[in-house]
């Protein structure tokens, strides 16, 4: 035993001479990601986001990171175990797709989606690091039970803790793809060409302004361009209220005499945690459900009433196709065929 402890301490006597800043884990072997650039960093760093956090869920590789979820609803923390125990036994260099959750915020620092990060992270997490006071010892990643058999002896301790820069570099590349794709989905629905989008931007479809939505769909010309617009949305993607009054008031209860808190200007995306009494809760205070629009709902309706005006123009462009007196006093003489058409266009045949 006394030798195997002599042993020990002499590695890592050698060891300590090959200290390198080098992590043994995941985190570290992702920092130098092509993908995380500098100009990411910036570019889009102090953007207003829809919401003052974002919670996105992400996979990343060694080249690429995709978004899977965008949300300004909170996870819970079983839910986050249970979704980074699918990093276990993978490994980032052999091409292994990890998955992890980060918080944007409107600075250009970024958040670990655990509250208590720094007290338990799981190992499995893309941002956990792992460190030996002094720094990385160079034989971790070449004999590991060489540490594990030092540590023991108390010769080396482990601490805990996120990688921050990792966490930025990864958050400021996720808030430019939001961004980009933010603007080209407000672009396609501007253009009338729903179908163009460049890839799956059904996790995105939260981050819409809701102006430019019920615009695209006033102006749609064709019941396949709001057919379109109809499967984009969903009550899991195109979530919670907008404020459209000038402001209104947040409450520290669920009455009107409750304290006001805070207040929301006209276009603030509400989000809710619950409802009740007419009152909605968004984590916060609450605030009074009657002057606040459903985004889905509010969609819904604007789709149906411009589903019927399109159908209507469409019937009058084939009752003033018509070139034969025949056709088109058989049109006049049949009123179901003259359904929802003005009277003036009428007197126009």
């Amino acid at each position: 035993m006394k030798n195997s402890s002599i042993f020990r301490k002499a590695i890592v006597t050698i060891t300590t001479i090959l200290i390198a800043s080098c992590s043994s884990n995941n985190a570290s072997q992702m920092k130098n990601l092509s993908s995380l650039s500098a100009k990411t960093q910036s570019q889009y760093a102090n953007e207003e986001l829809p919401h003052k956090e974002l919670q996105v869920i992400f996979q990343l590789t060694k080249d690429k990171i995709d978004v899977v979820d965008i949300s300004a609803k909170k996870i819970s923390r079983q839910a986050l175990i249970k979704l980074l125990k699918q990093n276990e036994g993978k490994n980032i260099t052999n091409g292994d797709t990890f998955i992890d959750c980060v918080v944007l915020t409107h600075t250009n620092r970024s958040k670990p989606c655990f509250t208590d990060a720094k007290k338990n992270i799981p190992e499995n997490s893309v941002f956990h690091d792992s460190e030996v006071s002094g720094g990385m010892v160079l034989m971790t990643v070449l004999v590991p039970y060489i540490v594990v058999g030092a540590a023991s002896d108390g010769d080396f301790y482990v601490n805990n803790k996120i990688d921050s820069d990792l966490l930025n570099r990864v958050g400021a590349t996720i808030k430019s793809d939001i961004f980009t794709t933010k603007n080209e989905i407000h672009d396609v629905l501007t253009n009338n060409a729903v179908t163009t989008f460049s890839k799956n931007v059904k996790p995105y479809i939260s981050l819409i302004d809701h102006d430019i939505l019920i615009k695209a769909i006033n102006n749609a010309q064709s019941i396949e361009k709001l057919e379109s617009i109809k499967r984009l949305l969903s009550e899991d993607n195109y979530y919670g209220f907008v404020v459209k009054s000038p402001v209104v008031n947040q409450r520290n209860r669920p009455s009107t005499r409750g304290k006001i808190i805070n207040k929301h200007n006209k276009g603030t995306l509400i989000i809710s945690e619950k409802i009740e009494d007419g009152w909605v809760y968004n984590g916060e205070g609450w605030i009074y459900k009657k002057i606040l629009l459903s985004r889905l709902a509010d969609a819904q309706k604007a789709i149906s009433h411009r589903e019927n005006n399109v159908r209507l123009n469409q019937r009058y462009a084939g009752l003033v196709s018509g070139s034969s007196v025949t056709s088109i006093n058989k049109v006049l003489n049949n009123k179901e065929h003259l359904a929802g058409i003005p009277q003036d266009k009428i007197n126009k045949l």
